[in-house]
């Protein structure tokens, strides 16, 4: 509404206030152009609701003085988000795992977490890209970005690897529960119709962190066991 709300006149009105014991004031700010927040304030009873309202024009004093510095720490954040995100589809890219899979690999060793990795890679994309257009490729990897992601665990890790390749991190899981997921996902995607009725199989490429293990060593490994799923006939799931 770009009005401030008040329970202590308006009771109920906000449906995302969980706590019904006390009151509430939401005031609106606009920051810049891009950026608008909502400032809520929780009062136990009417009479510090009251002390709010007064206090609310040395609020707005204050949000005014910091606005340089929400807008400088938002802007900071778009470009951070844009350096480690897949514009396509969203995902974390490749720099952003590579820059991050040491940290990973150290908790996994520490609090003794295991990790298993899938490397999927789209059957015969290149066919489709020069036969459909690539905007057709755009529309089938972003669908296949929502299949996964529908049939994985929001803990995992799922980052755009490279060009048709996905690659998933998942936590607390062995060789043997990775290749049921790797196997789940490789059905679930080849039995579903993607833009213009095409159908699409991928090939999975599976393996788990060891204590000695680098990051090289992980990367390459699963590499490999993708490269016999495509060798070997393609649409299957291979372990190293």
């Amino acid at each position: 509404t770009s009005s401030t709300v008040d329970s202590c006149y308006f009771k109920d009105l906000c449906n995302k206030v969980t706590n019904k014991d006390g009151n509430y004031i939401c005031i609106p700010y606009t920051i810049s152009n891009e950026i608008d927040i909502v400032l809520s304030i929780v009062t136990l009873n009417q009479e510090e609701c009251s002390a709010v309202h007064k206090l609310i024009p040395l609020i707005q004093d204050y949000i005014d003085a910091a606005k340089p510095e929400i807008v400088s720490k938002k802007m900071t954040q778009i470009l951070e988000m844009s350096a480690r995100t897949d514009t396509l589809t969203g995902l974390f890219n490749r720099k952003y795992l590579e820059e991050s899979i040491n940290r990973i690999i150290k908790e996994e060793q520490r609090l003794n977490i295991s990790y298993g990795i899938l490397l999927a890679d789209i059957d015969h994309f290149k066919i489709v890209n020069d036969t459909h257009g690539h905007l057709v490729g755009d529309e089938i990897l972003k669908k296949l970005v929502k299949y996964c992601k529908s049939n994985i665990r929001k803990t995992d890790f799922f980052a755009r690897w490279g060009g048709e390749e996905f690659i998933v991190l998942l936590k607390s899981s062995n060789i043997k529960q990775a290749n049921k997921i790797a196997n789940e996902l490789r059905q679930y995607i080849q039995s579903h119709n993607f833009p213009h009725s095409l159908k699409i199989t991928c090939s999975f490429g599976v393996t788990e962190f060891k204590v000695s293990d680098t990051q090289i060593g992980i990367f390459k490994r699963v590499d490999e066991a993708l490269y016999e799923a495509k060798e070997s006939g393609r649409n299957k799931v291979c372990i190293k």
